[in-house]
């Protein structure tokens, strides 16, 4: 009989902290502040308080539903417990291209800021043939290292954390002594570019993608020791950590960029490697040089957090039969290869139409977004159709009122990056319909049914109409925009709508088969009947029961 091979439970708090710092500290602090500061000037100072609050919003429906469901791959799961197939489907496609997203996009920031010691692998604000080469051969560098076991994956990252936030927090202090430059909080007054300038660059400046990080504490869940105790403090220790350090970083930036560099404006920085550039513009050769090491060891750890994820999460929809059976298959050290070969594959792909790092940022930040809004409906199913857990979670509290605030801030979040970036994420989401169409019409029965029908109306319906409201609102950049919705009148248009969709999708919600299953199980492994097949939903020994 062949073993079951399963995901082990090794990763400690510490480690679940410093995967989250991982992959929120990594491309977004070495080029995130000039993004910003280039779509709102100095109020990206206020975009990223205003980014911040939004995540401590979201997080804590991720908090419950990865106490409650601590699997590996969790975040691609929930919807599959409380929603129809193809709402699931569509959710945890849209988790896995977020993930794999990022392992091109810290590529591409590696290999812009050592341009300047290697030229001709970046020019003219994107990779160049031989760029492409050396970012394809990085990835399978981050892809051999994740293959080698979580273990040694925590071990790398613990490592490299200490120098990943020594050295920011070192670049904030050093630049506020030598290079402050007080006039620019007002250069173009305090919003030059509006209110919309602002909340686009929540979205679309590198500021959600930065703090999304996260997740990663819930997606690894499944590995942790004791997730009910350790995923929420994760989450709340990193973002707090990383969201000081990431608004510290801004203003030292806004602060540092020379006047002679806005004699066109925020809008006209075009600094390759940013911080470099400031340090040597104010003749900290020394910081400029470690920048340069730190511009190869962010990224990469970031890259290699983020490909781990994405791998898990194609496993875990392998296991909800949106991907083939053969994703769910692990290697003798715990790592499911298919499922980092082809995050491998989808991320090289990213390269070919986004080969520069704001290109990319913006798209990305968007699907990440797509994903949060699951979070408050999953969770309002849950407490319609289980109000009773079977575990220890940690509970939303006001749920009446902070889950449809959350449904509104995401919906905000994806509105605000504007068009034609929604558009872009949309052919991403076809993309996902197209593999839906194609493969669960030959394996599942249930793939078209009218139940199925009737309980995704929402989310497409959502989709269609947020996709509208960004093209005719104030946030659509392309030329010749009809602009009918004028701001800030179109973000409570946005949030009016947003709240009637919150409602829909918690009302069409409903205990599927796969929740069934696990709530039926969850007794039993209490008592320690648990099969093999379920022992990602263990309960740590001595966690009480709610009943």
């Amino acid at each position: 009989m062949a073993r079951t091979r399963a995901f082990r439970r090794a990763l400690t708090l510490w480690d679940l902290v410093m995967v989250n710092l991982a992959a929120i500290i990594g491309s977004g602090w070495l080029l995130a502040a000039m993004a910003a500061a280039g779509l709102a000037g100095p109020s990206a100072i206020l975009a990223w308080l205003i980014g911040i609050a939004a995540s401590l919003v979201i997080a804590p429906f991720f908090m419950e539903l990865g106490t409650l469901f601590p699997e590996t791959g969790s975040m691609a799961r929930y919807a599959q417990y409380t929603q129809s197939p193809f709402v699931s489907h569509l959710v945890g496609w849209a988790t896995f291209i977020s993930w794999a997203a990022f392992s091109p996009l810290e590529t591409v920031a590696m290999i812009q800021y050592g341009s300047s010691w290697v030229p001709g692998l970046y020019a003219n604000g994107s990779l160049t043939p031989p760029g492409f080469v050396v970012g394809a051969l990085l990835m399978i560098g981050f892809m051999t290292l994740n293959l080698m076991g979580m273990k040694l994956f925590a071990r790398i990252n613990n490592y490299t954390m200490a120098w990943k936030m020594v050295i920011p927090a070192l670049t904030v202090v050093v630049l506020l002594v030598a290079a402050h430059h007080v006039g620019n909080l007002t250069h173009g007054g305090i919003l030059p570019y509006g209110v919309s300038g602002m909340l686009g660059a929540v979205s679309s400046g590198g500021i959600i993608l930065s703090l999304t990080g996260f997740r990663h504490s819930i997606d690894l869940a499944g590995e942790a020791k004791n997730p009910q105790r350790d995923v929420p403090r994760s989450i709340w220790i990193s973002l707090l950590l990383a969201g000081a350090l990431y608004l510290c970083l801004e203003v030292a930036f806004v602060l540092a960029v020379p006047p002679s560099a806005l004699h066109h404006g925020w809008a006209g920085l075009s600094f390759n490697a940013p911080y470099v550039d400031l340090a040597l513009v104010a003749g900290l050769g020394w910081l400029a040089l470690l920048l340069r090491i730190d511009a190869v060891i962010s990224p990469a750890d970031t890259a290699l957090v983020n490909l781990t994820s994405a791998s898990r999460t194609a496993h875990a929809m392998g296991r909800n039969g949106s991907f083939p059976t053969v994703f769910t298959r692990l290697t003798d050290a715990g790592q499911p290869i298919t499922g980092l070969v082809v995050t491998w594959l989808v991320g090289f792909l990213f390269l070919l139409p986004f080969p520069s790092w704001r290109a990319l940022a913006g798209v990305v930040s968007d699907v990440i977004v797509l994903t949060y809004i699951m979070g408050p409906i999953s969770v309002g199913v849950m407490r319609r159709v289980a109000p009773k857990p079977a575990r220890n979670v940690s509970r939303v509290p006001w749920l009446s009122i902070w889950g449809p605030a959350g449904f509104i801030i995401g919906s905000l979040l994806i509105y605000w990056s504007g068009w034609p970036t929604i558009g872009k994420v949309m052919l991403v989401e076809l993309a996902g319909v197209i593999v839906y169409a194609y493969y669960w019409t030959h394996h599942r029965e249930d793939a078209a049914t009218d139940h199925v029908v009737a309980k995704s109306a929402w989310f497409v319906v959502y989709l269609a109409v947020i996709t509208g409201l960004d093209y005719l609102g104030s946030f659509n950049a392309a030329a010749g925009a009809p602009k009918v919705l004028p701001a800030p009148w179109d973000s409570l248009v946005v949030a009016v709508v947003a709240l009637a969709f919150y409602r829909w999708g918690v009302a069409s919600g409903y205990e599927t088969q796969d929740l069934r299953r696990v709530r039926t199980a969850l007794p039993a492994m209490r008592r320690g009947q648990a099969t093999q097949g379920e022992s990602q939903f263990d309960v740590p020994s001595g966690e009480a029961a709610d009943d």
